[in-house]
């Protein structure tokens, strides 16, 4: 079999795929995956990826592979806001020398805009969307289905210009992907310091130089996201999702989240509960 020939002992996994729609105050917190890929169609809408410290202007069509240990965010123009079916692979392993883990090379261009292949790109992400929804879903045909996309990106894309320079500082990067990992614990710049072996003065000038935001600021940030996500996708009370976020108190949780949004978490629920009714179960990536 050709994916036998192609990759190592075992084909990519598809560790999650979901639909993304960004509302227009809620910006991603950058973070990064040590070991997963990220691949991004945007389905409709417009806006902005930074990726690696580069921002590229997005918008429906566009498709953006973000390699692992690249640091990304993305936000949404506050006109036209972004839905995207986001794919995450991990266990990739090429029978390749030539970076061997990656998609594609890492100084190809991220965002792929190729009329002529985007309708297979998508429709395979499409149909890997519809497949994970079924009760007992197959995953070999999933398997399957992921990793001949794999084949034909990396086939037809493993070099795209313009070549971009990569920006790295794996210090801060590590920092970064630490609290983003571990933000449900007690982190204190004193166990930053401890973690890392060095003094939380110069953490705090790092995540300062290379992403504007204070360590405690970060976590709060990333905190603050994963709650409005529990708030619009499950039924969790309050009090629960204070907890999951790493807030032993719900009430300053409460007073802090109305501080950061302008909204108390039952009201933010409330609001946006219209917006996330009228999503499709499936979503027609083609409307």
């Amino acid at each position: 079999m050709l994916l036998d020939k192609t990759f190592e002992d075992h084909l990519p996994k598809l560790s999650r795929i979901h639909l993304d729609y960004n509302l227009t105050d809620q910006a991603y917190t950058f973070h990064l995956h040590g070991d997963e890929t990220e691949m991004v169609y945007i389905a409709s809408g417009k806006g902005m990826y930074m990726i690696n410290h580069q921002y590229f202007h997005v918008e429906k069509g566009d498709f953006l592979i973000i390699e692992r240990g690249f640091v990304h965010a993305g936000t949404s123009s506050s006109h036209d806001p972004m839905r995207a079916l986001v794919a995450v692979v991990s266990d990739l392993h090429w029978k390749s020398d030539e970076y061997p883990e990656n998609v594609i090379a890492p100084v190809s261009y991220p965002v792929i805009r190729a009329e002529e292949h985007i309708h297979f790109i998508s429709g395979s992400l499409a149909e890997l969307y519809y497949l994970t929804k079924e009760p007992n879903a197959n995953k070999d045909l999933c398997q399957l289905i992921l990793a001949s996309l794999l084949v034909f990106l990396r086939s037809n894309y493993m070099y795209v210009k313009p070549f971009w320079e990569i920006h790295h500082n794996p210090v801060a990067d590590d920092i970064l992907s630490y609290i983003y990992t571990h933000y449900a614990e007690n982190i204190t710049l004193e166990h930053l310091s401890q973690q890392f072996y060095m003094s939380a003065g110069h953490i705090n000038h790092l995540l300062q130089k290379e992403f504007h935001v204070s360590p405690i600021n970060y976590l709060i940030d990333v905190r603050l996201s994963k709650a409005k996500n529990f708030l619009l996708n499950t039924n969790m009370n309050i009090p629960d999702i204070a907890y999951t976020t790493g807030y032993n108190n719900p009430a300053h949780f409460t007073k802090l989240f109305l501080k950061r949004t302008g909204y108390s978490p039952s009201d933010y629920r409330l609001l946006h509960a219209n917006i996330v009714a009228d999503e499709p179960a499936v979503p027609d990536i083609f409307a």
